[in-house]
C-alpha cells in the first residue's frame, strides 16, 4: 500500500484497550490481507465507534495508512453484520471467536488473501443462523489450512513418497501430525511417530477440502469422524503454529465441565 486512505470490508479479528481512550484491532480485510490499526479516542467516542468494534463483526473500514507506522489509523468504522445470532449463546460465540483467532493466527500482514476473507465470513454467517458450531469449526479449519497451502496430504507417505494403498481387514492409516501426512508400513516400522486414521475419516476430510463452503451442509459426517478427525486437526493446527489458541483451550475447559457442550 501506498501512504494514504482506504476504505474495504473487514472482519474484526481482536479488539483490545490501548491508554486511556484508544483501542488497538486486528481485521482480516477483503482487499489488504491482514492489517493491525489503532482507533484514537474509540473508548470514548458515540457517533463513530459504538457497537461497530467488537471481534466477529462484518464492517466498512476506513483508515489511512501510514509507511512509517506499523498500525493504521482507523478513521470510521459502518457496520455490515454484528452477526448477532451468535452473541446470544456462549458456546456459539466462543466457536465464532475460534475461527476469527485461527484465522488470525496463520495469516500475516501485507498479503492480500479475498479467499480467506470470504471463508472467514461464511463462517460465520453459517453459525448465525444456527449451523452446528463444533462441526463448522473442523470444516472451517480443514478449508482454511487447504487455501494457505497447509492442508495434510492422505495418497502418497509423507517420508518416503509411496503410494499408500488403502488400509482393509478394519486396519487403519497410520498419520504422522509431526510430518503432515499418512505414512506408508515401511516408514511405521522404522519408528516414525502416527496415530491411527480410517479410511473413511481420510476420505471425508478430501471431500470437505474439495467442496465449496455452501455445499458442506450435505456432509453428514459420522461419530468416527468426530472422535478421529477433532484430535488430529487439533494436534496438527498446534505443531504448525507452535503454539495453542487461548479460544480452543476455552472451548476444551467448557467440555470439561459439560460434556455435551458443542
Amino acid at each position: 500500500m501506498k501512504r494514504g486512505h482506504y476504505v474495504t470490508e473487514a472482519i474484526i479479528l481482536e479488539s483490545f484497550d490501548f491508554g486511556e481512550s484508544d483501542r488497538i484491532l486486528g481485521f482480516c480485510t477483503r482487499d489488504f490481507g491482514k492489517v493491525k490499526g489503532i482507533a484514537k479516542g474509540a473508548r470514548r467516542s458515540r457517533k463513530r465507534f459504538v457497537g461497530r468494534l467488537e471481534p466477529a463483526s462484518s464492517i466498512k473500514l476506513f483508515f489511512h495508512y501510514n509507511e512509517k507506522s506499523e498500525l493504521v489509523r482507523v478513521d470510521d468504522a459502518a457496520l455490515i453484520n454484528g452477526f448477532d445470532g451468535l452473541r446470544g449463546d456462549m458456546e456459539i460465540f466462543t466457536a465464532a471467536c475460534y475461527l476469527v483467532e485461527l484465522t488470525g493466527a496463520f495469516t500475516r500482514p501485507g498479503d492480500s488473501q479475498p479467499e480467506v476473507f470470504s471463508l472467514l465470513k461464511s463462517f460465520l454467517s453459517f453459525m448465525d443462523n444456527g449451523g452446528e458450531a463444533l462441526l463448522l469449526c473442523r470444516f472451517f479449519e480443514v478449508k482454511l489450512l487447504s487455501l494457505l497451502g497447509y492442508m495434510p496430504g492422505f495418497d502418497d507417505c509423507v517420508s518416503c513418497g509411496e503410494v499408500v494403498s488403502s488400509p482393509v481387514g478394519g486396519e487403519l492409516f497410520r498419520f504422522s501430525p509431526i510430518k503432515g501426512g499418512l505414512l506408508c508400513r515401511g516408514c511405521v516400522v522404522t519408528g516414525e511417530k502416527a496415530v491411527g486414521l480410517s479410511a473413511g475419516t481420510a476420505r471425508f476430510l478430501q471431500a470437505v477440502e474439495r467442496m465449496g463452503p455452501d455445499k458442506l451442509h450435505r456432509l453428514r459426517p459420522g461419530a468416527l469422524f468426530t472422535e478421529e478427525a477433532g484430535p488430529l486437526l487439533d494436534t496438527f493446527i498446534k505443531i504448525r503454529l507452535g503454539h495453542g489458541l487461548k479460544t480452543k483451550s476455552f472451548m476444551e475447559q467448557m467440555q470439561s465441565i459439560n460434556p455435551g457442550a458443542y
